[in-house]
């Protein structure tokens, strides 16, 4: 049970985007702030298969990594896609006004008062993080940005949303 407890409590900090070269290496992207956070934490892949990153580069999209158990590109490019967690335990605390994007998912969403939905998650494709709202019986996709959503209440998991102009 304490187990189960332990994965609810992971928060996807990275991904494996692509292999780099013949012997095993990754590309990864970062989703930490600082960056090179990622490298110190205990990591997992989505199957809780804990793995170890050593840093060998930095490239365009993040960093290039070996990967304990990898040893050639085959192995690397079995990876791609892969998320990678950490326990929320291993990060930080956060400051004042400061959360973890992975807090938005779950809160009620309010315009003008009103509720009107629900963040079901983040995602982000590589140009800025976009949350998947459930709006009465639809899904929608809106860019986080503060003119978008003006005001989070974490602890009470509200958001404030004003809908964009089309």
């Amino acid at each position: 049970m304490k187990e189960e407890k332990l994965h609810e409590n992971r928060i996807v900090i990275g991904k494996i985007i692509a292999p780099h070269g013949v012997r095993g290496l990754v590309k990864i992207r970062s989703f930490c702030e600082p960056g090179e956070l990622l490298l110190k934490l205990k990591l997992e892949l989505e199957n809780y298969e804990l793995i170890e990153l050593k840093k060998q580069g930095v490239c365009k999209e993040g960093f290039i990594c070996t990967i304990k158990s990898v040893h050639d590109r085959n192995q690397a490019e079995l990876l791609i896609g892969k998320d990678i967690y950490t326990n929320r335990s291993n990060l930080p605390a956060t400051e004042e006004e400061e959360f973890y994007i992975n807090d938005v998912v779950g809160c009620r969403v309010f315009e003008n008062d009103q509720e009107v939905g629900k963040i079901i998650s983040v995602h982000n494709f590589g140009a800025g993080d976009i949350l998947e709202i459930k709006l009465e019986n639809d899904i929608f996709y809106f860019p986080f940005k503060q003119s978008i959503f003006p005001k989070i209440d974490i602890v009470n998991k509200i958001v404030e949303f004003i809908k964009p102009e089309l």
